[in-house]
C-alpha cells in the first residue's frame, strides 16, 4: 500500500508501552512476502523482505527501531500513543528519507485505530498524510483499512494533484505457537487517482521474538 503500510505489521510493537505484561527489551526477526504495486495503472509485483525489530521501555515511552524507522512512542491518557521518529517514504518507484509522527489508540494488543503523516526531510516530495484503522472480528480475523492523502509536492510525483492518493483494506489472520509467528493478509487497494485501478495486496510473514 502506501509508504505507512509496515505499521500495521508493526503494531504489536507501539502498543507495548500501553501493555505491563509485556517484556521492556524485545526483539523480532522475520521475513516477509508481499504482493503489491506502488504505481497507479501498474501490475503488482511480487516482493520480499527480511527485518529486525527492537523495543526497549523506558521511563517516558518505548524506543523501537526496525531496521528502516527509528523513534520513541510515548503513552498519553488512557490507551493512546504518540510516536515520533524517522521513516522512509515511498514516492513511486523512489524510497525518501522522512519524519514521522503518529497518533493512535489502542483497541487491544493486536489493534489500533491511528492517524499519521511522513515528511520528506528535503522537501522534494512533501508529506502523505495516512489513516490506518485495524479492527478485531471474529474467528480471529482482523479487518485493516487506510487512506492515503499527499501534498501537492508528493502527488505531483504521480502526476496527479493534491488530495486522496489512495485506500485499501484487507483481511489478516495469525498463528502463533511459542515465539514462532505466522500472519497471512489478503485484501485490495483502489488508487485514486489516473485510472482509479484496483490492485492486490497479498502478504505472508513469519517471524520470531526473542528476548537478549
Amino acid at each position: 500500500m502506501a509508504s505507512s503500510r509496515r505499521w500495521l505489521l508493526l503494531a504489536p510493537a507501539l502498543a507495548l508501552p500501553l501493555s505491563a505484561k509485556e517484556p521492556d527489551n524485545l526483539w523480532q526477526v522475520g521475513s516477509q512476502w508481499q504482493l503489491g504495486s506502488n504505481q497507479a495503472g501498474g501490475s503488482a509485483d511480487p516482493s520480499m523482505q527480511l527485518w529486525l525489530t527492537h523495543e526497549r521501555e523506558t521511563l517516558v515511552g518505548m524506543i523501537f527501531a526496525d531496521g528502516q524507522s527509528a523513534g520513541l512512542a510515548l503513552p498519553l491518557y488512557q490507551k493512546s500513543f504518540l510516536a515520533v521518529g524517522v521513516s522512509p517514504m515511498q514516492v513511486v518507484v523512489r524510497t525518501r528519507f522522512s519524519t514521522l509522527w503518529r497518533l493512535g489508540w489502542q483497541l487491544d494488543k493486536d489493534h489500533q485505530l491511528t492517524l499519521g503523516q511522513l515528511h520528506d526531510v528535503t522537501g522534494r516530495y512533501g508529506q502523505n498524510w495516512y489513516m490506518e484503522h485495524s479492527l478485531p472480528l471474529p474467528a480471529a480475523l482482523s479487518l485493516n483499512l487506510w487512506l492515503t492523502r499527499g501534498s501537492q509536492a508528493h502527488m505531483a510525483a504521480y502526476d496527479a494533484n493534491s488530495g486522496w492518493r489512495d485506500w485499501g483494506l484487507t483481511l489478516e489472520r495469525s498463528w502463533a505457537w511459542q515465539q514462532w509467528r505466522l500472519g497471512t493478509e489478503l485484501g485490495a487497494k483502489q488508487w485514486l487517482i489516473k485510472e482509479h485501478d484496483w490492485q492486490p495486496v497479498v502478504s505472508l510473514t513469519l517471524s520470531y521474538r526473542f528476548h537478549w
